[in-house]
């Protein structure tokens, strides 16, 4: 093999190679961002679950929430729930499958909207990784009730029920039902 045909073919390898590698490193980085520094950041904010900061949260952002989020997050039992659905008022609604609730505190909620980017403050999620619930800021920065909004991935956002609504509902009678896989789940009415 001469010089020159030498340099050709390793030049034709090192491209693929700088490529591949820079994908591995992006691909390690992402893994590493929002799999392990998320949860690091995070890790006692779960113990806030009751504790909310909502004064940072909208000195952050430039929003009012409604004053009785801190009363529903203080003060109710759905809070503390996991596995119910949320059914809204009116026959012809569906029901929602809720996992649990998010921390309000000023840590959480940064960091969760930079890795899903939601248009608003995460309040919940259906514990499948398929949908998120939160409030949108563009009604919280114009004062307006804000609506909790559902985002499926891949999916319109759907507007669930007025945050009144979500507060009527929380402090109405709660039953267990039985699912077919033998798991109980709360329904919320």
């Amino acid at each position: 093999m001469t010089a020159a045909l030498q340099v050709t073919v390793m030049g034709e390898m090192v491209i693929p190679c700088v490529v591949i590698g820079t994908l591995l490193i992006a691909f390690l980085w992402i893994i590493i961002r929002w799999g392990i520094i998320l949860e690091y950041r995070t890790r006692d904010e779960w113990k806030r679950l009751r504790d909310p900061c909502l004064e940072e949260l909208e000195a952050e952002w430039g929003i009012k929430l409604p004053d009785e989020l801190e009363a529903f997050y203080r003060t109710s039992d759905v809070i503390d729930r996991s596995e119910f659905y949320l059914v809204p008022p009116g026959v012809d609604r569906p029901r929602w499958f809720i996992m649990g609730f998010y921390p309000l505190t000023k840590v959480f909620a940064p960091e969760f909207i930079k890795a899903t980017g939601l248009p608003g403050i995460p309040i919940a999620n259906d514990g499948d990784n398929k949908a998120e619930y939160y409030l949108p800021f563009t009604s919280l920065r114009e004062g307006a009730i804000p609506h909790v909004v559902r985002r499926e991935y891949g999916a319109k956002d759907i507007e669930v029920s007025s945050f009144v609504g979500v507060l009527a509902i929380s402090c109405c009678r709660t039953t267990r039902r039985r699912r077919r896989l033998g798991r109980s789940n709360s329904v919320a009415r």
